[in-house]
């Protein structure tokens, strides 16, 4: 697919855990890994028809902890990371309200009043993608196709689950993403992107 004359796509991606590098998750401690990343990367290479790890050089993600640090980042280091390619920015949509809690006036509750508030903010050329919910609502999908039962609670084991999902079958992804509407609008943006770029 002529991948030397890919771009690389930036996600800076917000995260809810206490663990270092994060995306509204932490990457696993016991191995260096962002399972979320890799779950991603799986649904791009079904639909592109290359594998997942051919895609690593081309997409990065770079966890941040929390929504409020993803907006810093956008504010601060958009420049730079724009010069590497195209940036998409995904918040946790349930956490979202509380970057103006102690703002006056807030922003409307709806997603263009917060969208429009939160590029006010931070101001550039990025993609603002709202998460749904948030990212265990996406762990959930993943143990509902996935026939796991209830979503776990610890860390370790929701990134097991993601990472399962990662090496399963397409349909299985294909159900996450056909659940998770938002989760499926990242992966078409980021396909689209390697099929423009593409030589």
């Amino acid at each position: 697919m002529g991948a030397g004359d890919r771009s690389p796509v930036r996600k800076i991606v917000p995260a809810q855990g206490q663990r270092a590098g994060r995306w509204e998750d932490s990457r696993s401690a016991a191995a260096n890994r962002f399972s979320p990343h890799e779950l991603l990367l799986a649904c791009v290479a079904d639909d592109l028809g290359v594998p997942a790890g051919s895609l690593n050089r081309y997409v990065r993600s770079l966890p941040k902890n929390g929504n409020a640090n993803v907006r810093k980042a956008l504010e601060k280091d958009l420049r730079r990371l724009r010069k590497y390619g195209p940036v998409m920015a995904i918040v946790d949509w349930d956490e979202i309200a509380n970057l103006w809690k102690h703002a006056r006036p807030r922003p409307p509750g709806c997603k263009q009043g917060i969208a429009t508030r939160f590029r006010e903010d931070a101001p550039g050329d990025y993609e603002l993608v709202f998460l749904e919910r948030n990212i265990e609502t996406l762990v959930d999908f993943a143990c509902k196709s996935l026939a796991l039962g209830k979503a776990p609670k610890a860390h370790d084991e929701r990134d097991a689950v993601l990472a399962k999902a990662s090496t399963a079958e397409p349909s299985i992804r294909r159900t996450i993403r056909d659940d998770c509407p938002s989760f499926e609008r990242i992966v078409i943006r980021v396909a689209r992107h390697l099929r423009s770029t593409s030589g």
